[in-house]
């Protein structure tokens, strides 16, 4: 799975959570902690696929974050591409 970002969101970390934020939405912001942070953060960032990030998470994390993802584009912050990972 890869995930595209709409290009008026904005995304940080801040300390242990990541910080959402939708530029086009009266600046909307979004925040989650622990696991679902730091997964969606490095999916964010590129840099490892989804399946990747699921050799180092646990089975439940996973679900949270497709679940987290399937929210976000449902808010039309993120457009979620199915691929081979």
């Amino acid at each position: 799975m890869k995930v595209n970002l709409n290009r008026d969101v904005v995304y940080f970390m801040d300390g242990e959570s990541l910080v959402i934020t939708d530029l086009n939405a009266d600046a909307q912001v979004y925040k989650v902690s622990g696991a679902l942070a730091k997964f969606s953060y490095e999916l964010f960032q590129g840099e490892s696929t989804f399946q990747e990030l699921s050799e180092r998470f646990e089975k439940d994390e996973i679900e949270q974050v497709r679940k987290f993802l399937q929210d976000l584009q449902s808010l039309a912050l993120v457009k979620l591409v199915e691929s081979k990972d």
